[in-house]
């Protein structure tokens, strides 16, 4: 793990790079204006940013059920079966038939004689 500013290998900044999601370059390069013939060091800084992996252990807490069980008492009304009918006494019925003779009118000018049973 690289925290400051190092000198690496040609594979080492490669490698990095090839792993990089981002690379960018902190400066862009000076323009050289020394004597002629003359020799200049220039160190070239990139961040590069490569993703990290980390185990961490985090406790875990679990929630459990907690069962109790509780008692009541409930006021309540005795339900009471309920009779819903009557004692019916049987009823005889008589019937008498006789014969009514009488007149009818019709759409004619005609009264016509009918004989009807009554009950």
């Amino acid at each position: 793990m690289l925290s400051a500013s190092q000198k690496i290998s040609q594979a080492e900044h490669d490698r990095l790079v090839r792993s990089a999601v981002h690379v960018d370059l902190a400066s862009p390069p000076p323009t050289c204006k020394g004597a002629v013939g003359g020799t200049h060091i220039h160190t070239v800084k990139k961040k590069i940013h490569v993703p990290v992996e980390k185990e961490i252990k985090v406790p875990v807490v679990k929630k459990s059920l907690e069962q109790k069980l509780e008692k009541q008492v409930i006021k309540g009304t005795k339900m009471v079966p309920v009779k819903k009918y009557r004692d019916v006494q049987e009823t005889v019925i008589e019937t008498k038939e006789e014969v009514v003779h009488g007149y009818k009118d019709v759409w004619k000018k005609v009264r016509e004689p009918t004989r009807e049973i009554v009950k």
